[in-house]
This record gives structure tokens, sequence and C-alpha cells, in this order.
């Protein structure tokens, strides 16, 4: 990749820097999601936080272009507030969630539909692909 962001010996599919001035990275390598977090963590960043219709459609054009299926973003279900929230514990406010969605119940994060960048809830065990964001 542009960014040379090794990814356990794979490259990341794509790493780019937005018209928003934050740098993402869609990974292909399947992990859980505190694995993700760890992983982008330890490259100095941290899971995409989508926090905009702008912010979405970037995220959603880049996984789309990888070919990936459901990708892992930030955000669970906090059963104790009943909200949605970040891993900072802040409440999340924009969501883009598919028909039927979202689940309610405890151990449920946020995956991303490659296909059409739609929401779903999953297992937070659930290994797949992810997206990592830097600060500008």
């Amino acid at each position: 990749t542009s960014s040379g962001i090794a990814t356990g010996g794979r490259p990341a599919v794509g790493s780019f820097l937005a018209a928003n001035k934050h740098r993402y990275a869609v990974i292909d390598k399947e992990m859980t999601r505190r694995e993700a977090l760890n992983h982008c963590q330890s490259l100095g960043g941290y899971l995409v936080r989508i926090e905009s219709v702008e912010e979405q459609r970037i995220v959603e054009d880049a996984v789309k272009a990888s070919s990936l299926g459901t990708v892992h973003i930030d955000g669970r279900y906090d059963g104790g507030i009943r909200a949605w929230v970040l891993k900072d514990g802040s409440r999340m406010s924009f969501f883009n969630w598919r028909s039927g969605e979202p689940g309610r119940s405890r151990d449920r994060t946020i995956g991303m539909k490659g296909e059409t960048g739609l929401w779903a809830s999953v297992d937070q065990d659930t290994k797949m692909g992810f997206v990592c964001e830097w600060d500008k």
C-alpha cells in the first residue's frame, strides 16, 4: 500500500487520506473486534468511528472496493445504558442500519456489509476484516 502498513505479513487492502483529512486502511485479516481494536492501536490508530454521512460514504466506498464481506467498525451495544457506544464509552449518534437491525443483546458489535455499506449487529467474537482510522 501507499502507507507501507504491514498487517501481520499481509498488506492492507487500501490506505488513503480522505477529504476529511483522516487516513483509513481496510485490513484484510480476520480478527475479533477486540483483536481488531488492539491491531489498529498497535499501528497508532483506532478502529474506525463513523460519525457522519460523509464519513460513512468514505468508508463504505473503500470497503466496497476491497471486495471483503462484513468488516468491523467501532461500536458496541451497552445493555447497562441501553445504547450503542464507541470504545471510549461515548454514545453513538450516527447509524446506518440495514432493515431489521439492530439486534440488542449482550456482546453485540457493529459490522459494515461490504456489498451495501449497511450496518448489522454481529457477535463480538466474529472474525472478519476491519477498518483502521488515523487522525490528521
